[in-house]
């Protein structure tokens, strides 16, 4: 079965630096990140995949994101050299009046902070389920981003 972070429960971080305090950077809030955290850290390469909401990242994405404080460990952060990608979509046709620009940029800063490499990002408008299909050329970029990403190691 596959999940999605629309389906499960995720809960904010509450900042109280339990992960930090202990030897493996373990979170002490009990939620589906538990699921994620292995995964995460034993990734060559994370996609972060979001539509555009009140001109930035997903609400979903963002708590997910703001989770990853407890890979930040006096042995480093767990995240850093490793690829990210972003794919985005948005209802506007601009990526500035949507606020695609604010994501991409949320996007640099996080992988500035953790040290990470960026393999790329793609972007488009999509205000309809599946208008995407619709657009050849930005399926070939999200393509070959993903080939990139797949022959990086």
């Amino acid at each position: 079965m596959r999940s999605t972070l629309q389906t499960m429960n995720i809960h904010p971080c509450k900042g109280c630096d339990a992960c930090h305090k202990s030897e493996d950077g373990e979170c002490t809030t009990r939620d589906d990140m538990a699921i994620l955290f292995p995964k995460l850290r034993s990734a060559d390469g994370i996609v972060i995949a979001s539509p555009v909401y009140w001109f930035s990242l997903s609400a979903q994405i963002k708590a997910c994101i703001d989770r990853w404080y407890a890979f930040e460990t006096p042995q480093g952060n767990a995240l850093a050299g490793k690829q990210f990608a972003l794919v985005l979509t948005y209802g506007d046709t601009d990526p500035y009046s949507s606020g695609g620009v604010n994501a991409i940029r949320t996007f640099q800063d996080i992988c500035r902070y953790l040290r990470a490499q960026i393999a790329g990002i793609v972007y488009g408008s999509a205000g309809d389920a599946g208008a995407i299909q619709q657009q050849p050329a930005l399926l070939e970029k999200a393509y070959k981003l993903g080939q990139k990403l797949g022959s990086a190691n």
